[in-house]
């Protein structure tokens, strides 16, 4: 019995490595790593916003066109807050009509979700999460429509701690 037992694990531990179970990355997705705290991927055909002349350790992000036009954009930004400086950012999101969004895991924590929709149907999202350690990881995403949402909800799921 304990032979068959080992025999489904190491089969089912052979598929997950196999297969890529285990990570977030869409395939053909590049992966870029903001200094030596996390690792996250974007399309390939998303552009690039570079922070402090693309030297960042702490901010990064991306901007997806259609054409002229920005339909996306995603970022992420690392801070070194204590507990008190997290809870005011909250607060100032809930006094500027942000809404309670979707909580979602970023990098095995469940982060506190906000969202703004527009008018015009485009979406704002934020989600700040606690790495410990008085890091705090704010992630802001922004999509025209929903097909953007979802291809740039990919990209949240794909960050994780190094």
């Amino acid at each position: 019995m304990k032979k068959w037992i080992i025999s489904i694990i190491v089969v089912l531990a052979s598929l997950g490595i196999l297969c890529g179970c285990g990570t977030n990355v869409p395939k053909g997705w590049d992966t870029y790593q903001l200094g030596d705290k996390i690792e996250y991927s974007f399309a390939p055909d998303w552009e690039i916003i570079e922070y402090g002349n693309g030297e960042s350790d702490t901010a990064a992000g991306f901007e997806w066109m259609d054409g002229e036009e920005c339909i996306g954009v995603g970022t992420i930004l690392l801070s070194e807050w204590e507990e008190e400086d997290a809870q005011g950012y909250v607060e100032y999101l809930k006094g500027d009509d942000w809404e309670a969004g979707k909580s979602t895991k970023i990098a095995g924590k469940t982060a506190m979700a906000f969202e703004k929709k527009h008018e015009d149907g485009s979406i704002a999202k934020q989600y700040l999460v606690d790495f410990g350690d008085g890091w705090y990881c704010n992630v802001q995403t922004f999509s025209e429509t929903k097909e953007v949402e979802e291809k740039i909800d990919l990209f949240v799921k794909s960050i994780h701690k190094i």
